[in-house]
């Protein structure tokens, strides 16, 4: 049964911080700034056991903004209720109180924090950003491998199952006119349909996906993509249209 975890709070922007809504069913959350993931990823986490990571996204989202100290005074982030979370903070340069994990730390804090449970590590990216730690291993699959390779790679690794990681900004580059879409319809669709038949056969433990909507030219793309992917997987997923 879907829920609001995160009720909609209207077309705003969401950047590096700003948190809008967060949509869950069963072990799918979608969501317009990235940086939840991280928590709902540590809700689907098996004790003792591995999984993969499969990051799809324009961007890294791995920079290494946190330092350790800050990393040491964290509560335990699988505990914290989602409000909590969004609220954890360290002092600004003026003493205002400024947001820790953003849209492009929140996977480098998991590396750091949870890399006992990291069993394979793959991302596909735009190469925008910093990279993933060195001192974890992971690969780059290259855009024109992603939709026919998704599948075998998750047949082939993943431990316990998988974190897939999916930004719609991945499907999104700024052209001559704004920013638009990348791929055909039919790169699209093996991509959704590779999505759909990892989640139905339980390939897949936790699916997150973000619209990013600065990045996609705006929520009106962000959200056409998002409707499409949702329909191939079987949720009942709109916005609300007058908020």
């Amino acid at each position: 049964m879907s829920k609001w975890i995160h009720p909609f709070k209207g077309r705003n922007r969401s950047l590096a911080v700003d948190q809008n809504f967060l949509w869950n069913d069963g072990n799918v959350y979608i969501m317009d700034n990235h940086r939840a993931a991280l928590w709902c990823w540590l809700h689907h986490l098996q004790p003792g056991a591995k999984h993969g990571i499969f990051h799809i996204d324009a961007h890294y989202d791995a920079a290494a903004t946190i330092s350790d100290i800050e990393i040491d005074k964290l509560p335990d982030l699988s505990s914290v209720a989602f409000d909590d979370y969004l609220k954890i903070s360290i002092p600004g340069w003026d003493g205002k109180p400024v947001s820790l994990i953003r849209w492009d730390n929140y996977l480098y804090l998991f590396e750091i924090v949870y890399r006992d449970t990291i069993a394979e590590y793959f991302v596909a990216t735009h190469e925008i950003g910093t990279p993933p730690a060195e001192t974890i291993h992971w690969e780059e699959i290259h855009m024109s491998k992603l939709p026919e390779m998704f599948g075998e790679f998750l047949d082939a690794y993943g431990g316990s199952g998988w974190l897939v990681n999916i930004d719609l900004d991945y499907f999104f580059s700024r052209q001559p006119e704004g920013i638009a879409r990348i791929h055909s319809e039919s790169y699209i669709s093996a991509a959704f349909a590779a999505v759909k038949d990892a989640l139905r056969s339980g390939r897949i433990s936790c699916l997150t996906i973000c619209l990013s909507p600065e990045c996609c030219g705006g929520w009106g793309p962000a959200e056409e993509l998002c409707y499409q992917l949702s329909d191939e997987l079987g949720l009942e997923f709109r916005l609300p249209k007058n908020a």
